[in-house]
């Protein structure tokens, strides 16, 4: 009989069940601690939204005002109320995707404008501007969210740090030029895209680090798709490929800054941006080709001869950088300061540049600003990536690459704001003992309130052209442009007053545009605008002679601009000479064949006996603009 062999102690020894306890005490530890950070998230979660509910309504307190402004003459009449793609459901939506609009190239900009149309007939231009700003309001709301979000994200839930750069991107004054104007739609709506496509990304950078560098496409193609249709709203939107870069860096679990910022250059890394920066040089090169006046080898179709980019020859390379400098140390100060809120800062004379030592100095401040900042890559990473992403924000409207008149503009601010707010708040959380962080706290709740005051107050600038410009004259009186925008708004006045059969109140708007003119010419202006607007209003006064001596100014300052051929050819008509006055409407038509040049040549056409010219004409206003009531009915009058 065999023996039976000894059955093994299982007894688990004391060391293991020791250490088995130990486990098992970790792990409840941890699950512990999950559990109450899960809570202590949710409670978070719940408190930030009570608060973005609380800054949401603020924020629409501060722009209700906003709501019944009307439209400026300062590219609305551009973008909205001369414009048939808004104003007319006939053109087919196609054409937004193919026209370029105030060297421009938007379409779902244009896109969400047409869906504000709509009809008013009481109002000086038959259209509304209530619908279109109470849109821009509904974005910057829906945009003070996301950044919300973004910035609470970012900061690890730090509830302070969301709310206050929240708050800054909803209440400061220097971001109404972005809400309460009607044209810079753009703005706001490349701004939503653009925040969604970084919270995107954000999400795709969180599940890679946590979970070995795992590809998630949906939310890598939800950040490229968002990125495409920002650029499609504003072009401003190409720099989104470098903020993707700051944001790998700050997400980067390195803790020292300086190789977190060299591992964000990995060449895994860099293949992501690939597609990214693809989008962002094909938008780039088509917005320089456009606002230079080109069609982009024809896949636009290009309309007029003007150009919004200066010659590289306008200014010295030195001027360039003191100009960027400025700009970049101006928007700074305004964060902190936001004084002298007008839509239109003009470039200095050239006696101004050489006499005042502020280029200089600006320009020496930038770099020590840069200099510090790449110092300060040795110990934190939160000054380079608030100073990073404002740079990168701004730096395409730094006035290096000229483009318009005005050296800087407050609604340049409206992302860029992101990064400086952001990087105080970090600061404050990080650096500042609690005793000192109470104060601070109270601090920024009382700029809140007066951001709040001042924005209300600036909202109300932008009720029309009067105000508006009158403001910009209150602080650069000696700018002859605002006198020659606000002449033509009261020009424009002066002609609803007379189709309403109010001859004292076009008498009244006429001698304010007479003014206003005359002022221009004093301050020895070259702009053809101010010319044409004199010579408008000689015309409705019937004296045609006079008239016509202004509208040759206006074509000898500006030779390209089509708008003076055709008032200087009504003036021939109304002096009874048709043939100077069809030669006028060709050469408008031959500079900007948009439908109300065609249409008057027709009319010139047909005055003369040549009906078949007339008919080309009107059927190509038609085709332009299909519904143009005057041209059906010319076109019908054509036996």
């Amino acid at each position: 009989m065999s023996k039976k062999k000894p059955i093994k102690n299982i007894t688990p020894k004391t060391e293991e069940i020791t250490e088995s306890k130990k486990i098992q005490t970790v792990v409840e530890k941890k699950t512990v601690q999950q559990t109450e950070l899960n809570k202590k998230s949710s409670l978070s979660m719940l408190n930030l939204l009570l608060i973005a509910a609380g800054l949401l309504i603020l924020t629409f307190i501060a722009y209700q005002p906003a709501l019944d402004n009307d439209f400026v003459d300062w590219d609305d009449n551009v973008y909205v109320i001369d414009n048939p793609m808004v104003r007319n459901e006939k053109v087919p939506v196609s054409q937004i995707f193919k026209q370029p609009v105030s060297l421009n190239y938007h379409p779902i900009t244009m896109l969400t404008m047409r869906w504000n149309s709509n009809e008013c007939k009481e109002c000086v231009n038959g259209i509304s501007a209530k619908p279109f700003i109470t849109w821009n309001l509904i974005l910057h709301l829906l945009n003070t969210f996301l950044v919300l979000l973004l910035a609470f994200r970012l900061s690890k839930q730090n509830v302070f740090v969301g709310v206050f750069t929240a708050a800054v991107f909803a209440l400061h004054p220097m971001h109404v030029e972005s809400v309460a104007w009607v044209s810079e739609r753009k703005d706001v709506l490349y701004v939503f895209f653009f925040l969604l496509g970084l919270l995107a990304y954000d999400r795709y950078l969180e599940i890679r680090n946590a979970e070995a560098q795992k590809i998630d496409l949906k939310w890598i193609g939800l950040a490229l798709a968002s990125f495409v249709l920002a650029c499609l709203s504003k072009a401003m939107a190409v720099v989104f490929p470098l903020v993707m870069i700051l944001m790998n860096f700050w997400r980067n679990s390195n803790e020292k800054p300086i190789k977190a910022l060299i591992e964000s250059f990995q060449p895994k890394k860099l293949l992501e941006y690939v597609p990214f920066f693809a989008v962002a040089i094909f938008f780039g090169l088509m917005a320089m080709d456009v606002q230079s006046g080109g069609d982009f080898g024809g896949m636009l179709d290009k309309r007029g001869q003007e150009v919004a980019v200066n010659k590289f020859d306008t200014f010295t390379i030195l001027q360039r950088l003191h100009f960027a400098a400025y700009g970049f140390c101006m928007y700074i100060f305004k964060f902190f300061v936001p004084t002298t809120l007008c839509t239109f800062h003009p470039y200095p004379t050239q006696a101004e540049y050489d006499s005042n030592s502020i280029f200089w100095g600006l320009f020496v401040l930038a770099i020590v600003i840069a200099g510090l900042t790449v110092f300060s890559l040795f110990k934190t990473k939160i000054a380079a990536f608030g100073i990073g992403f404002y740079l990168f924000t701004v730096a395409f409207v730094l006035q290096f690459i000229s483009v318009g008149v005005v050296i800087m503009a407050d609604r340049y601010s409206y992302l860029p704001y992101f990064g400086l707010a952001f990087m105080l708040a970090m600061f404050v959380e990080q650096y500042l003992p609690k005793n000192i962080k109470t104060g601070v706290y109270g601090l920024a709740a009382v700029a809140c309130i007066a951001w709040l005051v001042q924005t209300r107050i600036q909202v109300d600038t932008w009720q029309n052209s009067e105000k508006l410009w009158g403001t910009v004259i209150g602080y650069f009186p000696n700018e002859e442009q605002p006198y020659s925008i606000r002449g033509n708004y009261y020009g424009k006045m002066a002609s609803f007053a007379a189709s309403k059969g109010d001859a004292n109140g076009q008498k009244t708007y006429m001698d304010k545009a007479a003014a206003d003119f005359q002022k221009a010419i004093q301050l020895n202006s070259k702009r053809a605008d101010v010319f044409e607007g004199m010579g408008n209003i000689y015309g409705m006064r019937g004296e045609h002679p006079k008239a016509l001596e202004m509208y040759n100014k206006a074509i000898l300052y500006n030779p390209a601009k089509a708008t003076a051929f055709v008032n200087r050819g009504i003036a021939y008509s109304l002096l009874g000479d048709q043939k100077a006055s069809l030669n006028d409407m060709d050469t408008a038509v031959k500079l900007d064949p948009k439908p109300t040049h065609l249409l008057y040549r027709g009319i010139g056409r047909q005055t003369l006996g040549d009906n078949v010219g007339a008919r080309a004409d009107y059927e190509a206003v038609l085709k332009q603009e299909p519904g143009n009531k005057m041209a059906t009915e010319r076109l019908g009058s054509i036996k």
